[in-house]
């Protein structure tokens, strides 16, 4: 090997080094990375009012596929009652699912109720001034295909606020 060719390599792995070191300091990566939890997103991400949903951490699913909330058409002050959260699709190669629900007064889009969890698939998020409900790592059904379902509790609140709408993402 001739010294010219042996001094080409070494520019070229020194360029090399130097190059990945100064993706690597200025934290410019050429992947990008995303925060997403199996216990549940971060907290603001229902596609309530003033937040974002889903497509924050997530692609969007543009595929079939829907979500269902299940709950009353009204409430009594302090009453709990059941709420059931549903994702369908018929797109099989989807193995593995996910949730964010709160619940607001419509009025002042504040927290209206307490949402209750009442299996290892869901657990309750709070904010400063929201709840949420989220799946759990148990909650995800990995492996599951066709949709998921998780249930859990909604206490209204203590006195009646008018109209409470459920938001989920």
């Amino acid at each position: 090997m001739s010294t010219k060719s042996k001094s080409i390599k070494i520019t070229v792995l020194i360029l090399f080094i130097f190059g990945f070191s100064a993706v690597m300091i200025t934290n410019d990566r050429s992947v990008m990375l995303v925060d997403a939890k199996a216990n549940g997103a971060r907290t603001a991400r229902s596609g309530a009012p003033g937040e974002q949903d889903c497509t924050d951490c997530h692609t969007q699913n543009t595929g079939p596929g829907q979500i269902q909330i299940s709950a009353p058409a009204s409430y009594t002050a302090g009453q709990t009652v059941q709420i059931v959260v549903t994702q369908s699709t018929t797109d099989t190669t989807r193995r593995s699912w996910g949730f964010q629900l709160t619940a607001l007064d419509t009025a002042t889009n504040s927290k209206a109720g307490t949402l209750l969890a009442t299996t290892t698939r869901t657990a309750v998020a709070n904010s400063s001034t929201r709840q949420y409900m989220n799946q759990t790592d148990a909650g995800t059904f990995a492996g599951q295909a066709n949709g998921a379902t998780w249930t859990f509790n909604w206490t209204a609140p203590a006195a009646s606020v008018g109209s409470v709408r459920f938001y989920v993402a």
